[in-house]
């Protein structure tokens, strides 16, 4: 699916990297459960999250994952999540993630929702479609717990 993105983007003239825990399709070998380089902070104007986050395992990755997507944008730079809903018909990836999250998520980081709604593809497949804007250059929150507590794990 990313490179479908990718090659839109650069043939629009967008400059693109791309990461990955295996390093597939051209992509930086990164794995989002561990620090990213700080080389990589605050150089992105729009950070796309396009079904990634969902097949970070176990849990606690997932506060290091959205982590470091802050830390690499920009203020007043854009992160886009489009990720799938959990439903009995769609199960997809190794989190849910539950509907206060990306609103919790916003509060504890001071990001401003440009836009948050649930995508439904016309085949049933519903997703969130979830873009934020980071106002400031700010740590990301120390508040796990709070971050935490609207991810459920499909693999416990």
């Amino acid at each position: 699916m990313w490179s479908y993105y990718k090659k839109y983007f650069t043939s629009i003239g967008i400059r693109c990297l791309s990461i990955d825990i295996k390093g597939c399709n051209g992509s930086l070998k990164i794995d989002l459960r561990s620090p990213v380089d700080d080389y990589f902070y605050n150089k992105f104007d729009i950070v796309t999250n396009l079904g990634t986050t969902e097949h970070i395992y176990p849990l606690e990755g997932q506060y290091e994952a959205f982590k470091n997507i802050h830390l690499c944008t920009k203020k007043n730079g854009v992160m886009f999540h489009f990720l799938p809903i959990y439903t009995e018909e769609q199960r997809h990836g190794a989190v849910v993630y539950k509907d206060k999250f990306f609103t919790t998520l916003s509060k504890l980081n001071n990001y401003e929702i440009i836009n948050m709604e649930q995508y439904d593809r016309k085949r049933g497949d519903m997703y969130w479609c979830i873009c934020f804007r980071k106002l400031e250059e700010n740590e990301f929150t120390i508040r796990k717990n709070k971050f935490n507590k609207y991810i459920e794990s499909l693999k416990d």
